[in-house]
């Protein structure tokens, strides 16, 4: 076009086209989210290295057709990378439910199911990762590996998850290699304030721009409330099962006293075996929030065979 334009402008008075260069400073930068990790996973690096243990999801979903980023395995361990939903749990390590995946054990899995195995990936290898909405591809240091993941559906995040001492780095700008073609960075759509005026309508007042304000600080304020309520879950499981054979808050300390040595394999035997009954999360179920970011503290106790326990104490009294 440019050339046309050049060689016919000055006899019909057209001007050279001259594209404008697109301002990427400006765009919402990708990154890993702090908001949506594993209790035990680390990011560093301005976001674009996980480590630790856990899983966590970038910070925007796959909107546009085709994207592509690159994840560079830094130091070998048990890992994972490619795209879930926002459902995925992300303290389980390796990722199954509502995640398709390219993992450390040499294997492409469709939530937690092996589908196929691919070459040996190294130390310091680059893996391309493109999605459209329809396959999902890996590739080697610019080579195709495996064939395409099918059958993505919904609202898709990309994903790393690490474990055994694995360092992944994430690069969702600047790659390293050439993504294949039509496929580019992914585009972080900036939030739509919830209260827009029009053109022709006033400019927003003051008192309005301090509920946009307010609304704001409460929308943040709900999801550090979120993700606090999942911490104290974990740190509560990990209290409660690391302190069964000596006693807890919860099931008192007997069995830590060395005189009752006659009583210590059948508590021993009473709580070890068995999970953690939902009457014993009794700080999980202190707060009202945590019902909602836990739906598994509403359902009901069972004992070992399988049947609803309604009172528990009761049965225990009985029993004795």
């Amino acid at each position: 076009m440019n050339v046309l334009a050049s060689c016919c402008g000055p006899c019909f008075g057209w001007e050279t086209l001259v594209e404008e260069p697109e301002d990427t400073a400006s765009r919402p930068q990708v990154k890993l989210d702090a908001l949506n990790m594993g209790l035990d996973a680390v990011i560093v690096k301005n976001g674009t290295r996980v480590c630790g243990s856990g899983a966590v999801l970038a910070s925007a979903p796959i909107m546009q057709d085709k994207a592509y980023f690159e994840v560079k395995v830094q130091s070998d361990g048990i890992w994972g990378c490619g795209v879930a939903a926002e459902q995925c749990d992300l303290n389980k390590v390796p990722t199954t439910d509502k995640s398709w995946m390219l993992t450390s054990e040499r294997t492409i899995q469709k939530e937690g199911t092996d589908v196929e195995s691919v070459d040996e990936i190294c130390e310091g290898d680059v893996i391309g990762v493109t999605y459209d909405h329809v396959e999902l591809q890996f590739y080697l240091n610019s080579n195709p590996l495996g064939n395409p993941v099918t059958g993505i559906r919904g609202k898709i995040y990309p994903i790393l998850y690490v474990d055994e001492s694995a360092i992944l780095d994430v690069e969702f700008v600047h790659f390293r290699n050439m993504p294949p073609s039509g496929f580019g960075q992914i585009i972080k759509f900036p939030p739509v304030n919830p209260i827009m005026p029009e053109k022709d309508e006033k400019p927003v007042t003051a008192e309005k721009q301090e509920l946009i304000d307010l609304y704001k600080q409460k929308v943040e304020l709900q999801k550090c409330l979120m993700d606090l309520e999942k911490q104290i879950y974990g740190f509560e499981e990990g209290y409660l099962n690391d302190t069964r054979d000596f006693g807890n808050v919860v099931i008192g300390w007997e069995n830590f006293n060395a005189e009752s040595n006659r009583n210590r394999n059948k508590v021993d035997k009473k709580h070890t075996a068995k999970r953690i009954r939902n009457s014993e999360r009794i700080f999980s179920t202190s707060s009202v929030t945590s019902f909602e970011v836990n739906p598994s503290l509403k359902e009901k106790d069972t004992d070992d065979e399988g049947q609803i326990d309604e009172n528990p104490k009761k049965k225990k009294k009985k029993a004795a």
